[in-house]
């Protein structure tokens, strides 16, 4: 997309008269390597050119650095989203993001992010739901990312019956 036509679509929701936006968050997936470039160009611009804060919600990276950078360019939230603590059902469940970079590689990137950002302006999704991983796990994945500073956000497993994890059973009220 280009992205003054994305800064347009920014200035346009911060003055819609019936739900002003309050932020932008730009998230777009796992860019492939040779996209990278591109979706830095467009965080930076859209970070320096927003007329409100801007959050992004990306994967970790190889590059350490790439938080501090982030920060410099003026987003003003990180989300990584960790999503699975157990690592056997992590490599099951989201099988690329295991093992491209792996858990321990994670919670280092969000110490760098939170070192970057400050407390309160990192945060990492947790799914929970029995079809997932064992509550237990999923608060355990809760308090590692707590002991760095980072907010989690913790969201019911809501089955996507398109999706191969389609047929399994959402999340629980006493869950």
């Amino acid at each position: 997309k280009p992205k003054h036509e994305l800064l347009r679509v920014i200035e346009l929701a911060k003055d819609d008269p019936l739900s002003p936006a309050q932020h932008v968050l730009i998230s777009g997936g796992t860019p492939r390597p040779e996209d990278e470039p591109w979706i830095d160009d467009v965080y930076a611009f859209i970070a320096q050119n927003s007329p409100i804060p801007v959050d992004v919600m990306m994967p970790a990276r190889h590059d350490m650095n790439y938080p501090a950078w982030l920060r410099a360019v003026g987003v003003n939230l990180l989300s990584i989203n960790l999503e699975i603590w157990d690592v056997v059902q992590a490599r099951r469940i989201t099988p690329n993001k295991a093992r491209l970079l792996g858990r321990d590689h994670y919670l280092k990137y969000i110490e760098e992010a939170v070192k970057s950002f400050g407390v309160g302006f990192v945060q990492s999704l947790m799914v929970f739901g029995d079809a997932i991983e064992p509550v237990e796990s999923t608060l355990e994945g809760v308090q590692s990312l707590v002991e760095r500073g980072c907010i989690p956000v913790l969201s019911p497993f809501r089955p996507d019956f398109t999706t191969p994890m389609g047929k399994k059973s959402p999340a629980t009220i006493e869950e």
